[in-house]
């Protein structure tokens, strides 16, 4: 897999995350004793929708005059089409970070490994399907024993 199919993969993993996390979230919620942690996975969903704005925007800066604006929309909309395969376009954006290509590529394959950490740590399947957490009986609410 080249480096720009990555870069297809890391913008079309990330709104999964933060779906998944929302529903996490949601699931929380329920539980007071956990409010701490619904407000850590609300900054964690504020920043992981940051970085998948500025990721995006680095991809339609990238490919702004190197795809037409159609392909470019298309490219973000479908991350993992066939537009992130084309030879022509991997070239010239090949030619447009010159040397920097490589650090670029390194940096996309490391979002990638850790968007994959994420979604195996939180049991996000591939299509997007979350696994809902149980609450442990020891802090369930009903249990009477976490008051």
């Amino acid at each position: 897999m080249s480096g720009f199919e990555v870069a297809g993969l890391v913008l079309g993993s990330l709104p999964v995350l933060v779906s998944a996390l929302n529903l996490y979230n949601d699931t929380v919620s329920t539980v007071r004793k956990w409010r701490g942690f619904q407000r850590e996975i609300k900054n964690l969903i504020r920043n992981l929708q940051t970085e998948q704005a500025n990721f995006q925007n680095t991809c339609e800066t990238l490919l702004n005059g190197i795809a037409p604006t159609t392909q470019i929309e298309e490219m973000i909309l479908d991350p993992g089409g066939s537009l992130w395969q084309n030879k022509m376009i991997q070239k010239e954006i090949q030619l447009r970070l010159w040397r920097d290509h490589g650090l670029f590529i390194d940096n996309l394959e490391e979002v990638n490994e850790a968007i994959n950490e994420m979604r195996s740590k939180l049991k996000i399947g591939l299509n997007g399907s979350v696994s809902v957490p149980t609450v442990p009986a020891s802090i369930h609410p009903c249990s009477g024993s976490w008051y």
